[in-house]
């Protein structure tokens, strides 16, 4: 061999940083040997000249300063370019992935969380790892419990993501948990990730925080309850219904203008069932009418005598779509005449 292979040897070895004890262990060859080599005082064996070409990824040509020929230059070039095929592949696969986490989770879900089928933390967003006063770098590659997170909550996360793992399909539910800044609500979906043999290899969690949404969720809930106990007491009689005309709310005082029934039966019913309008067809009574987008007022006297008055609204949503409607009955015997 010639006295620029020993040479060649040691600039590549220095240019991929590696030490001369590294590169005659991964050739098995003794350190005294390499050092020999690369200062040109002994020539390799073919057998070691070839462990040493492929412990620094090249040939023994290129280390023997030979140019290559025509034929290696072109089985080099398809070289490279299937592994620039399989790069790009690769690539068009992390693309794919990302925008359907972005297509799942967008605006709606701010913590990700990747998980292998033991348990162990593969990813874990910044935001994540800061809702439970970590850093990223310290969950990778840990349990939960090699975290020391707490058995009472992560018991049952830990179980949903097993039942993805096993049933391949994802899953959205919600887990209270406690923060450095007290309990909070969370909101998760976990989706199962698929290798190209068709089996879960994965699982990416991405969850959202749904405290404020509870806590308004439940002071709605206590408004609305207030505002059943003003309806129910309330001397007017009170009903509403849905866009198809089905009873939702209606109060006591209704049971004493119109009708012998007891409110509780009204519920879920058709207002046309129950509601006598004094004659009137289905179609021109108050309720119906408002329905179609009319206020209506106006003035009753049922076959008991009792004489009502009456007004009838539609309700609408932030679009102005009518999705029910409500009314308003009122004793007025002693008003009108009989």
């Amino acid at each position: 061999m010639n006295s620029s292979f020993g040479e060649n040897v040691a600039n590549l070895r220095v240019a991929l940083k590696l030490s001369q004890d590294d590169l005659a262990q991964h050739a098995g060859i003794s350190r005294s040997m390499l050092s020999k080599i690369e200062r040109g005082e002994v020539n390799p064996t073919i057998l070691i000249a070839g462990k040493l070409a492929r412990s620094l990824n090249t040939t023994v040509s290129t280390l023997l300063g030979e140019q290559p020929s025509q034929q290696d230059r072109v089985g080099n070039i398809q070289k490279f370019v299937e592994a620039l095929k399989t790069a790009d592949e690769q690539l068009e696969k992390i693309i794919a992935c990302r925008k359907e986490i972005e297509t799942d989770f967008q605006a709606t879900f701010h913590q990700t969380h990747v998980f292998d089928k033991e348990g162990r933390y593969l990813f874990v967003s910044l935001l994540g790892a800061r809702y439970i006063g970590r850093s990223s770098d310290d969950m990778v590659g840990k349990h939960w419990r090699d975290l020391e997170l707490p058995t009472a909550f992560m018991k049952a996360f830990e179980q949903h993501i097993m039942t993805v793992f096993s049933t391949e399909k994802p899953l959205t539910t919600e887990i209270v948990y406690p923060t450095p800044n007290g309990l909070r609500y969370f909101e998760y979906r976990i989706k199962p990730l698929i290798n190209e043999n068709g089996s879960v290899e994965a699982v990416i969690v991405s969850s959202r925080d749904t405290t404020n949404n509870r806590i308004a969720q439940f002071e709605l809930a206590n408004q609305i309850s207030k505002l059943n106990q003003l309806i129910e007491i309330c001397p007017i009689g009170i009903i509403t219904v849905d866009r198809h005309g089905i009873i939702s709310i209606v109060n006591q005082s209704v049971q004493t203008l119109l009708s012998p029934h007891s409110s509780d039966n009204w519920v879920g019913k058709d207002m046309n069932e129950l509601l006598d309008w004094a004659g009137l067809d289905h179609d021109q009574a108050p309720l119906a009418k408002a329905l179609r987008g009319e206020a209506v007022n106006l003035e009753f006297q049922n076959d008991r005598g009792v004489c009502w008055q009456t007004s009838a609204f539609p309700l609408r949503d932030i679009t102005g779509q009518i999705y029910g409607a409500i009314a308003f009955f009122q004793n007025a015997s002693d008003v009108l005449p009989r």
